[in-house]
């Protein structure tokens, strides 16, 4: 077995049940699970070292705060979803690195940007920062480095922020990306505005009920294809300035397993079901006539549900996919052997 992968994606509780199996330290660094009970087992077995950077970036930071003698990274802790300003001044004896306020900037709660405006912050980074607003890149941040990146500013920001600035130089390139993007914004009088629209886009994240409502648009079939939300129902939808195609494989890996269900007679392709998280057991037993391709069975053993696994040992499963279950125990894989 590959102890490197089980360890990077098992769930902690089995390495805590069995501190004495074959462990990689380093890949249990990667386990987005880490913690400090991980951290304080006698594995015997594992032959490599703790990889600190990986576990600060990783790590509830509030573990952080209760066990500062630890040899944390300060460059990973700067990754760390749960950065706070606080954590940067604590006095960690132990730690390696420096803070790096480029990736600070990117994952840091923008309230924090708010509270501590004096601080090096990087506003190409809090441009990509997913809690930026018209609010944030209106303050004087006097450490400040380096411009504001208005097509990720487009990307992120709030639409409200966007109906009510709208004398602001949007980037329609990044507006088409964000995930709230509306007809209403598209039609928007944006003086000052640079690039074009973008359809594959804002046809692959815009609310479907937007396409039903406004069907003469030129909706990309490819980035419908592929929105989180598709449907049967709007392929059959009669889009006369569409662009494109329908991509069964890219419908079959987003799509609600129930449509496959209910309309077992489109060109679904077992590749792209075999990809698709949601996949049920149900689809593995459906009559598909008119199915494409085979289904991938690395992928599927990634994805499946591990009671569908137990109940089936004759199917070809892959033990490389099997690793990466996030369902999967130590009896499963032993019993796989």
């Amino acid at each position: 077995m590959n102890w490197s992968i089980i360890s990077q994606y098992i769930d902690t509780d089995e390495v805590i049940s069995n501190p004495d199996l074959p462990w990689s330290r380093e890949s249990l660094s990667r386990n987005k699970n880490i913690g400090i009970s991980v951290l304080d087992l006698d594995l015997p077995m594992a032959t490599d070292e703790w990889n600190w950077k990986h576990i600060s970036s990783l790590i509830d930071i509030e573990e952080v705060k209760l066990n500062p003698d630890l040899p944390w990274n300060k460059a990973g802790l700067s990754w760390n979803r749960g950065i706070t300003v606080a954590i940067t001044m604590i006095d960690f004896p132990n730690a390696t690195g420096e803070w790096d306020w480029f990736d600070i900037s990117y994952v840091i709660n923008p309230q924090q940007v708010i509270d501590h405006p004096h601080l090096p912050w990087r506003n190409e980074c809090l441009s990509l920062n997913i809690g930026i607003t018209v609010a944030i890149t209106e303050m004087d941040l006097p450490m400040a480095i380096d411009e504001w990146n208005w097509l990720d500013v487009s990307r992120l920001v709030p639409i409200q922020d966007i109906i009510e600035h709208p004398l602001l130089p949007w980037d329609r390139e990044g507006l088409s990306y964000n995930k709230d993007i509306s007809v209403a914004v598209i039609d928007l009088n944006l003086p000052n505005a640079t690039g074009e629209w973008h359809w594959f886009d804002i046809s692959y994240v815009i609310n479907l009920q937007q396409v039903i409502d406004h069907p003469h648009l030129p909706w990309s079939k490819e980035g419908l294809s592929l929105n989180k939300d598709i449907i049967v129902a709007i392929t059959m939808i009669d889009f006369p300035n569409a662009r494109g195609y329908w991509n069964w494989f890219d419908i079959s890996y987003v799509i609600n397993p129930q449509q496959v269900i209910d309309h077992p007679h489109l060109p679904w392709s077992k590749e792209g079901l075999s990809w698709n998280v949601m996949i049920i057991s149900a689809i593995l037993d459906l009559n598909m006539p008119n199915a494409t391709e085979e289904y991938n069975y690395f992928e599927l053993s990634k994805n499946i549900s591990i009671e569908y696994i137990r109940a089936n040992p004759s199917i070809q499963w892959m033990l490389s996919g099997l690793y990466m279950n996030k369902d999967m125990m130590i009896d499963d894989l032993l019993y796989m052997l």
